[in-house]
């Protein structure tokens, strides 16, 4: 069954999903991270829930790759050789 992105329906959720001022999320913090994105207001105003539901959830595991990334960029930063050992990994065609 489909579970409805928690920044975007939270209500629909059955749960209380917050930002991290411990503040509740609502329309305005999803419409704000489809704008970080890219997407205009004229655009997001035509999308129905369904499609704001599944960009929302792709921006949400984008950002959770980048912040992997991050991690892992930050972990190999402290190890003497970890950088280049990242970049091969990063540069490697798979």
């Amino acid at each position: 069954m489909h579970q409805p992105h928690p920044l975007v329906t939270p209500a629909r959720a059955g749960g209380v999903c917050r930002r991290a001022d411990g503040k509740r999320r609502g329309w305005a913090d999803a419409v704000q991270q489809l704008i970080s994105a890219g997407h205009t207001w004229a655009d997001i105003q035509t999308y129905t829930l369904p499609q704001i539901e599944a960009f929302a959830a792709a921006l949400h595991e984008d950002s959770r790759a980048a912040a992997l990334l991050d991690l892992q960029v930050a972990r190999a930063a402290r190890c003497e050789k970890g950088y280049k050992t990242l970049q091969k990994e990063l540069t490697h065609v798979r």
